[in-house]
């Protein structure tokens, strides 16, 4: 089907950006306020009530959910012809799954970062009762900033591919469950990206939260080791798989890359075949990716040898220490020199000067000598207060100045003024 190149009589088509299950996405000019927009018409299902219910569910998402992790939505609705539309802001970059193609794997710190923003979006989302229910790399948009960087974004909410399951799909799914022969279930149509279905997805079970944080753990296991946990071109050994089979860790799926073992282990919870077993929320998946990244850099590890020091690096070194030790000798002595006078109390036995460790006994006064007025009182006689009064004690002679101190002190400032102790070390 041929898309009008004028659609609603507003909406100027230009050239094809992307094509999903039931939709595609022109760049189009809206014409009354000359600005460009991404365009987005039902095409494949138009005829499918539950196609056009998703389609509108996808774009009130858009239009309801004001969040930077969220395409934002202007205007819907049928156009002459019947062709369902909404237009939404025009994004500049790529989808996750191009850059996955053009570079490659991604490093944890970059991989988390991007996951962890698309964590704070689905908050968003899911407290307004929607689900995306398809996520994966090529519905994952890394708009770019003026500065350089991208901005995560989640797009194409509810037009997700309708798998037809067969008889063989049925039996394995139905032996995982426990059940017998192969019957007619909720099966016969699931929704979703065969690598990215969450195990409730292929049971027919009840979709919450949870199945969004499935896929979202599926998308970064992807991002760092290069592909999803399973693979397989048979849906029915893919949907085995999901359902009975435990996830590879990605330290056996990818050894020759350095994935901390701690955001392994949080990934692989997130992959847990039942919901229970995973994070509750994917605010709480961000927060465990983060606190995982933080555990793997406080972490124990050996150090890396470090490269030895140039001789110019050695010599600057060795200045820093000499400077230092003739500053630390002038500081020394010139608290010497400056040193307040000692004060003592003249009195029988209180001093604060530093007193000899024994004092040696006056002499006993001859027996027909009167005692003097300098005689110590009797134990009995209470003390002259005059006696116990604070007298300046003898100032000790200064200590002569060392005869070179002068010449190593001005050389010393002279270092520390050149050098300024502005060194690598």
């Amino acid at each position: 089907m041929n898309a009008p190149r004028i659609v609603a009589g507003k909406y100027r088509l230009g050239e094809l950006l992307g094509k999903g299950g039931t939709g595609e996405v022109y760049r189009a000019l809206q014409i009354e306020l000359d600005r460009d927009v991404a365009l987005k018409l039902l095409v494949g299902g138009a005829r499918d009530q539950d196609a056009r219910a998703r389609f509108l569910a996808e774009a009130r998402v858009g239009a309801v959910i004001h969040h930077p992790g969220v395409a934002q939505v202007f205007d819907a609705g049928v156009a002459e012809d019947g062709t369902h539309y909404f237009a939404m802001e025009l994004l500049e970059g790529e989808t996750l799954a191009k850059r996955l193609d053009r570079a490659g794997p991604m490093e944890p710190l970059e991989a988390v970062g991007v996951v962890a923003g698309l964590c704070l979006a689905l908050e968003a989302v899911h407290a307004k009762g929607f689900l995306h229910r398809d996520l994966k790399p090529s519905n994952i948009f890394l708009a770019r900033r003026p500065d350089g960087g991208a901005d995560p974004k989640l797009i194409d909410f509810g037009i997700a591919k309708r798998i037809a399951v067969t008889a063989e799909t049925r039996r394995r799914v139905n032996t995982a469950r426990g059940l017998g022969a192969p019957a007619a279930t909720a099966l016969d149509l699931i929704v979703g990206t065969p690598r990215y279905l969450s195990p409730e997805q292929i049971l027919g079970d009840r979709l919450d939260a949870r199945t969004d944080v499935y896929a979202l753990a599926v998308t970064l296991y992807e991002m760092l080791a290069g592909t999803p946990p399973f693979v397989s071109e048979e849906f029915s050994e893919l949907a085995g798989s999901i359902v009975m089979d435990p996830v590879p860790p990605l330290a056996e799926r990818v050894p020759e890359r350095e994935v901390p073992a701690a955001l392994d282990r949080a990934i692989l919870r997130a992959l847990s075949r039942k919901p229970e077993g995973r994070p509750h929320s994917a605010g709480d998946f961000a927060a465990a990716l983060w606190t995982s990244l933080a555990e793997a850099r406080h972490s124990p590890s050996p150090l890396p040898a470090l490269p030895l020091p140039s001789r110019r690096h050695r010599a600057v070194a060795m200045l820093v220490v000499a400077s230092a030790l003739a500053v630390l000798t002038l500081v020394t002595v010139l608290m010497v020199r400056s040193a307040p006078p000692r004060v003592a109390l003249a009195g029988p036995s209180v001093s604060l000067a530093a007193a000899p460790a024994a004092p040696p006994p006056a002499p006993d006064p001859a027996p027909d000598e009167p005692a003097s007025a300098s005689t110590a009182p009797a134990p009995s006689a209470r003390p002259d207060p005059k006696a116990t009064a604070l007298r300046p004690a003898r100032r000790p002679d200064p200590l002569p100045p060392p005869a070179s101190s002068a010449k190593p002190a001005a050389a010393a400032a002279a270092r520390y003024r050149i050098d300024d102790l502005k060194t690598p070390y």
